[in-house]
């Protein structure tokens, strides 16, 4: 939670009617996102386990083995940069290079160094060589019922392919709910219109925006002159663009006003401290002292209104 992207809000008796035309917050259609786990998810994510239990050896590289090597490329005696590689790594039988490069992989021992022919470029015919050094070869232990219960914890693979599945799709679908309120409350801002910004607004966003811009510069050790050359160029560019974020934010300031006064949203002050303390615990700070040391008042109002409003807007959302 930082102050230079957070909506900033005010909470006074300010009218906006005659300037502001909220969109239809009650009436948005969103994509339905896809939240079943893939076959190939689970089992990318299955493979770089195994991948933690991979041990070192000594003999020839097999199917199934991960190998680190280096290449070089050459054609007709002159280096070509676009093959060479300092260090890859290839799953043998993924064929995650061009198909039929794991053959060349298959059978070579750490410190092994090998040439073959090379095609390199979808028309190019010509004759490359390709120049590989295998460094290390790791055997990746079985997906085995027995490695499961020895090393995750699960009675056997048919549970844990279970528990990677439910918590793939859990991730995703917590994805989907971000991508849904921000592509929502993004459509509710996109579609209101404010056709004339008050003074007094655009004066303490832009201050609260300055103060955020110069307590970053005195954060990282720089003077301000530096700041501004290193992030925005000129002075002049600088308050552009304070003026181009300090409207985006006044507008979201309006909407979250104005939806809160149709929706008679307000709080207590035993509601608003209880609130103000589960949002210092979720964003990580130590107390609510923290929190307000790190992000003004109307900023921290703010934000608890808005999760409040998106609740409003997501129960209302058609999905297609």
């Amino acid at each position: 939670m930082a102050a230079a992207c957070a909506v900033i809000a005010a909470f006074g008796g300010i009218s906006f009617a005659q300037r502001t035309t909220l969109a239809d917050y009650k009436n948005i259609t969103l994509k339905k996102e896809k939240t079943t786990a893939k076959k190939s998810e689970i089992d990318s994510y299955i493979q770089q386990t195994q991948q933690q239990y991979q041990k070192e050896v000594k003999r020839a590289a097999k199917k199934g083995d991960v190998v680190i090597f280096s290449r070089s490329g050459t054609c007709k005696n002159k280096i070509i940069n676009e093959l060479h590689m300092a260090s890859a790594q290839a799953i043998l039988g993924k064929d995650q290079f061009k198909k039929g490069y794991d053959k060349q992989l298959i059978g070579m021992k750490p410190g092994q160094n090998k040439t073959f022919n090379y095609t390199y470029g979808k028309k190019d015919t010509s004759d490359h060589c390709a120049g590989i050094t295998v460094k290390n070869v790791y055997e990746v232990p079985k997906l085995t019922d027995s490695f499961v219960k020895k090393n995750l914890m699960y009675d056997n693979v048919a549970a844990y392919k279970k528990y990677v599945k439910n918590m793939i799709e859990t991730q995703k679908k917590k994805e989907a709910k971000s991508y849904y309120e921000e592509t929502a409350w993004n459509k509710v801002m996109n579609g209101t219109t404010v056709r004339k910004y008050p003074k007094s607004i655009m004066k303490e966003c832009t201050d609260q925006l300055d103060k955020f811009y110069r307590s970053s510069a005195k954060n990282q050790g720089m003077k301000w002159s530096a700041f501004i050359k290193n992030y925005f160029k000129t002075e002049a560019k600088y308050k552009s663009q304070l003026k181009k974020q300090a409207k985006k934010q006044a507008k979201e300031r309006i909407v979250i006003q104005k939806i809160a006064k149709k929706e008679g949203i307000s709080y207590t002050d035993k509601e608003y401290k209880k609130r103000e303390k589960k949002l210092a615990e979720n964003f990580g700070y130590q107390s609510v002292k923290n929190l307000e040391k790190n992000n003004d008042k109307s900023t921290i109002k703010a934000y608890i209104m808005k999760q409040d409003i998106l609740k409003i807007i997501m129960k209302n959302v058609k999905y297609k």
